[in-house]
Parts: C-alpha cells; structure tokens; sequence
C-alpha cells in the first residue's frame, strides 16, 4: 500500500513538472502582440472609445 501511495506521488510529481515546463513560458505565439501591465488606463479608455462603431470587449483576467 505504501509502495503504491510512493509511485502515485511521483508519477503525479513528474507529470506536475513536465506541465509546469511545458505551459509556463512567458513568450506569445507568433502574430499575438505580447502582453501588457495596464499601469495607467488613459491608453485603454482612448482606444477603447475610438472604434466605437465596432464591438468591443474587454476580459478581465484573474491568475487566482
């Protein structure tokens, strides 16, 4: 049983390392600007008023 429980841990312990190297990087896909810290939101709001003619949407994500 104990053995077991071992094996499980490390076969979840590799697999949560080999995702975490995998999917972590910091780089965007080519053709995607990168992202951006939105220190002072003047530059969203003008942007965002400027194409009012269009649909617009703005997806607040949380990384918790």
């Amino acid at each position: 049983m104990k053995r077991r429980v071992l094996i499980g841990a490390l076969a979840c312990g590799v697999a949560g390392y080999w995702a975490y190297n995998t999917f972590s990087t910091h780089e965007t896909p080519k053709g995607q600007p990168p992202l951006t810290e939105l220190e002072n939101p003047s530059p969203l709001v003008q942007t965002f008023n400027d194409s009012a003619s269009q649909y617009r949407v703005i997806a607040l994500l949380s990384p918790t």
